[in-house]
């Protein structure tokens, strides 16, 4: 399990951060021995949750180099106002790392000289403004490894802000939302994930659907930006990059009723169209339709009745129903799941995809 680092302890590892000294061997972002992690653009600009990098390093210190387009400055219910990583020696607790605007050098802390695998994860969602992978420097001498061979299953995530990991770190849904309690490596997909010795990708977007957005908006969900690096932008991911998921995990549809349950055809028109555009580009995999915890038994039920008759439409569709079975104990920032009702979900999705795709 992932630990919740405290906010002092955040602070602290800023401070730390700020203090990284130059290291006189650098490395390109795209150097054949770095395994990124997640969509980047030709420029290595990415936005979604859990883009990162792994890297496998003997050296005895190493500077990660990462541009911040988040404005920066401490935010008033805690934090900042940036993106935050998870850094994560081998299979030890991850060290939070808070960017900082204007800042581009990033101490690693822990390594020893002795080879370790190095995990990046970018725990903040494309709410908060894109990052830019620089590189990294090494100290003289040391070297980058071989980096870790890629996994048989790679799944791919396309949701909203209960797949960023939205207000997660947090146990009541008074609760401010800050970017520094926002954590998607706790989320029920990157639980499941690591469950399954997975590579994960996520494209999620808080009050973002598959039809329209909270806000009734039509232009801009899922469907139509899911596939590209830089969503804020429409930038689309780098050429030569081959990635295809062996299971797809859908969960929409939370934002859709905000104004209303959505017309039965309209909605399945689109949600149609997402998986035609899935099986375009990853025609043999299984595909996982989720719908909750958020929303009451009504309006669940008639979500899902349509994911049911989408599942029966297609070949190797299967509907997850996942649950908040603790009520206001289980919920975090603004009534979103937390990380405790995540660890949850996560055995739910498990369940499904062993019965169906392992």
């Amino acid at each position: 399990m992932i630990a919740r680092i405290p906010l002092f302890l955040i602070l602290s590892l800023a401070a730390l951060a700020l203090h990284a000294g130059e290291l006189p061997q650098k490395i390109a972002p795209g150097d054949d021995h770095i395994a990124l992690q997640g969509s980047w653009s030709e420029e290595f600009v990415g936005e979604w949750t859990g883009i990162g990098f792994k890297v496998r390093t003997d050296a005895p210190a190493m500077n990660i180099l990462m541009e911040d387009y988040a404005p920066g400055g401490e935010h008033p219910n805690g934090g900042f106002k940036n993106n935050y990583l998870n850094v994560r020696i081998d299979d030890q607790e991850p060290v939070v790392i808070p960017l900082q605007k204007g800042q581009t050098r990033y101490a690693v802390p822990g390594l020893d000289g002795k080879p370790h695998t190095v995990t990046v994860f970018r725990r903040t969602e494309p709410l908060f403004k894109p990052i830019k992978f620089l590189g990294l420097e090494l100290p003289e001498g040391a070297q980058l490894l071989t980096p870790p061979a890629p996994a048989d299953i790679r799944l791919q995530v396309i949701g909203d802000s209960i797949s960023c990991g939205y207000g997660n770190e947090t146990d009541n849904h008074e609760s401010p939302f800050t970017q520094h309690t926002e954590n998607g490596e706790m989320t029920y997909w990157a639980i499941a994930g690591r469950e399954l010795g997975a590579d994960v990708r996520c494209s999620a977007w808080s009050g973002r659907g598959v039809l329209r957005d909270r806000g009734g908006r039509l232009n801009g969900q899922l469907p139509e930006i899911w596939r590209q690096a830089v969503p804020s932008e429409g930038t689309p991911e780098r050429s030569g990059v081959e990635w295809t998921p062996t299971i797809v995990v859908v969960n929409l549809g939370t934002n859709d009723i905000a104004k209303g349950i959505p017309p039965k055809d309209d909605f399945i028109k689109a949600y149609q169209g997402l998986i035609d555009d899935i099986r375009s580009t990853a025609p043999d995999a299984d595909i996982y339709t989720c719908f909750g915890p958020m929303i009451g038994e009504k309006k669940h039920g008639d979500i899902l009745t349509y994911l049911n008759e989408i599942s029966a439409a297609n070949e190797r569709v299967y509907v997850v129903k996942l649950t908040n079975p603790d009520g206001v104990n289980g919920v975090g920032a603004h009534w979103h799941p937390n990380v405790k009702t995540n660890q949850k979900m996560a055995r739910e999705l498990l369940s499904e995809i062993r019965e169906h795709s392992l």
